[in-house]
């Protein structure tokens, strides 16, 4: 059936406005009179979409930032409030204030601080995967050759300090987001911090890193280094 017509008879309300988001791999993502987003699987085979409806119930109390709170679900899709907010590109983040860019530092470190403390085994429990065979020994590398030698000597040292701290105490493996990036990380718009984190669809079981080096590649070093030092 039509999406609109599907939606329509879920929410018991006219569909007025929907609006299909743009970059949605595994989803057809509408955005539904201003208020909704609905996420249509596109292979029921992928299992991404019951990963989620189980993972975010229980990360729901835990995260220091909203998350999609589901309302509706079936077989093939999840609904929930849309969370306000506008994409925090790079070009915003230099806009704000050196202050509001440390509380959004903080609050991202204190998100991954949380989402990487996940409990491995209940994570495996409710169907959460391994990552790619062979991303954590290249994440580490990137770490190690990429962003270290733009360090100074001293902040060199304290990253490469922290990501081994951490890789030995979580044996190398986190539940980590794994699409951290301008498309799933809201700004109020208001430079007082980070309103929201979306689409949990990559989540999976790997390197803490990588969830480091989209933090990077979307942010840059000086801003990276501002949440591992609250991480």
């Amino acid at each position: 059936r039509d999406i609109a017509a599907r939606v329509s008879e879920l929410l018991g309300e006219r569909v007025q406005r929907i609006q299909q988001h743009q970059n949605a791999e595994q989803y057809v993502v509408v955005e539904v009179n201003g208020t909704w987003i609905f996420r249509f699987i596109r292979d029921l085979a992928d299992p991404s979409l019951g990963t989620e409806k189980a993972f975010l119930p229980l990360f729901a109390s835990r995260s220091p930032i909203a998350i999609p709170g589901i309302e509706f679900s079936g077989r093939d899709f999840v609904g929930y409030r849309k969370i306000e907010g506008e994409r925090l590109t790079r070009s915003l983040l230099d806009t704000f204030s050196a202050r509001s860019r440390t509380r959004v530092a903080g609050q991202l470190a204190a998100f991954f601080t949380e989402l990487h403390s996940f409990d491995i085994e209940e994570a495996r429990d409710i169907g959460v995967s391994v990552g790619w065979n062979g991303w954590v020994a290249r994440a580490h590398q990137t770490v190690r050759q990429e962003i270290a030698p733009m360090l100074s000597r001293s902040a060199r040292r304290r990253v490469l300090d922290l990501i081994d701290q951490v890789r030995q105490e979580t044996r190398g493996t986190t539940v980590i987001h794994a699409d951290m990036g301008p498309a799933n990380v809201l700004s109020d718009g208001m430079e007082t911090g980070v309103s929201g984190v979306i689409d949990f669809g990559h989540i999976t079981i790997e390197d803490n890193a990588r969830d480091f080096v989209y933090l990077l590649d979307a942010y840059g070093e000086g801003f990276l280094m501002e949440v591992l030092s609250n991480y």
